[in-house]
C-alpha cells in the first residue's frame, strides 16, 4: 500500500529551474520491485511527461491542469506507469516464449505504431527545423519521444488485452443508463436565425449608420433574403443552441417570434440583424440517436471499475516502498 510522502518531495520536484544539490537529487523517494525512483527520477518523470504534451499541442491550459496534478500526485503516478510497463513488458516476454515469430510480428507493429505517431507529432509543425526547434526548447531529443511512445502503446496494448477486450454492453445496461440520466441528454432551445452583419472595421460610426440604413430598408417590407445577399458582410448563422452564441445575441434571437426580424444587436466587432425563420423546443433527446453515446458512456464506466481493480491487485502484487524522510 503507497506510503504517504513529505510535501518537500513535490516541491522540489515541480521547482525544476531552482538548482538543487546533487545530493538531494540523488535522495531515494520510493523503490519500485528492484528498481529505485530517485528525487532526479521524479523530475525527469514530470519533464518529460509536460514536454510530450506540449510537443503533441495540448492546450497551455489543460498542461497546467497537468502539472497541478503532478504537484499532488506525481509519484503515485510515476509508481503506477512503472507497475504497469513492467507487467506489460513480462506480457511482451510470455508471448514471444510461447511464438518467438509472432515476437518479432508485435515487435515491428509496435514499431510503426511508433513512427505514425511520431509522424503525427512532427505533422504538427511547419517544417522538420521547427519541430526539432520544439525538442531542443523542451530540452529532450527524438530518442526520448519515441522510447516514451514505445512505453505508451506497450501499456495500452496489455490494457486494451486485460480490461477492454473483456468489456460488453448489453442493451439492457444502455437502455437502463438512458432512463436513469434524462438530464444528460436534453435538447437545448434551438433557433434558426437568417443574419445581416456589418463589420464595425475602423469606423465604428459608419458601421452603424449603414446598420440603420439597412433595419430602415427592412422596415419599409424589403426582401429580408435579398438585403442579406446585398449588405451582408458574413455567412447566415443559421441554427444555433441555447447556450452556443454570445449572450447578446441569444438575448436577442430567444426573444423573437418566428418571421420577425430583430433591432440592431452590437457584438464586439460589427453590427447583427436578425429574422427569426423557426424553433424548436427543448427536448429529450430519443435513445436511438443517443445510443452510441450511451454505450461509450457505460463502457468507460464500466472500464475505469475493472482498471482501478485491476492496477489495484498489481500494486498489492509489487513491492512499493515510499520513502517518508528526505
Amino acid at each position: 500500500m503507497l506510503k504517504k510522502r513529505h510535501a518537500l518531495l513535490l516541491f522540489l520536484a515541480l521547482t525544476v529551474a531552482q538548482p538543487v544539490h546533487a545530493a538531494i537529487e540523488d535522495t531515494i523517494v520510493a523503490v519500485v520491485n528492484d528498481e529505485v525512483i530517485t528525487l532526479n527520477d521524479l523530475r525527469d518523470y514530470i519533464d518529460a511527461r509536460t514536454a510530450q504534451m506540449r510537443l503533441e499541442g495540448t492546450k497551455p491550459g489543460d498542461v497546467q491542469k497537468f502539472m497541478m496534478d503532478m504537484a499532488k500526485n506525481g509519484l503515485d503516478r510515476l509508481i503506477e506507469d512503472k507497475i504497469l510497463l513492467n507487467a506489460a513488458n513480462k506480457n511482451e516476454l510470455a508471448l514471444g516464449q510461447d511464438d518467438p515469430k509472432g515476437e518479432e510480428n508485435r515487435k515491428e507493429a509496435i514499431e510503426a505504431q511508433v513512427d505514425s505517431r511520431l509522424n503525427d507529432i512532427r505533422g504538427q509543425y511547419r517544417s522538420d527545423e521547427e519541430f526539432l526547434k520544439a525538442l531542443i526548447d523542451q530540452g529532450v531529443s527524438v530518442t526520448d519521444v519515441r522510447n516514451r511512445i514505445r512505453n505508451q502503446i506497450k501499456t495500452k496494448r496489455l490494457v486494451d488485452q486485460q480490461i477492454r477486450a473483456k468489456i460488453y454492453v448489453n442493451p439492457q445496461e444502455i437502455t437502463a443508463y438512458y432512463k436513469n440520466h434524462f438530464e444528460e441528454f436534453q435538447k437545448p432551445d434551438r433557433v434558426n436565425l437568417d443574419s445581416i452583419f456589418i463589420a464595425k472595421g475602423n469606423t465604428p460610426g459608419l458601421a452603424r449608420e449603414k446598420t440603420q440604413e439597412v433595419l430602415a430598408k427592412l422596415k419599409e417590407g424589403k426582401d429580408f433574403g435579398e438585403i442579406m445577399k446585398e449588405y451582408s458582410q458574413a455567412p447566415s448563422i443559421g441554427i444555433i443552441k441555447k447556450g452556443q452564441a454570445l449572450p447578446e445575441i441569444e438575448n436577442v434571437v430567444f426573444s423573437l417570434a418566428t418571421g420577425q426580424t430583430s433591432e440592431i444587436c452590437e457584438v464586439a466587432n460589427g453590427f447583427y440583424i436578425f429574422r427569426l425563420t423557426g424553433r424548436v423546443k427543448a427536448e429529450l433527446a430519443p435513445l436511438e440517436e443517443v445510443r452510441e453515446e450511451v454505450n461509450n458512456r457505460v463502457f468507460q464506466q464500466k472500464f475505469q471499475e475493472r482498471f482501478e481493480q485491476w492496477l489495484g491487485k498489481l500494486k498489492k502484487d509489487a513491492f512499493v516502498d515510499i520513502k517518508k524522510n528526505l
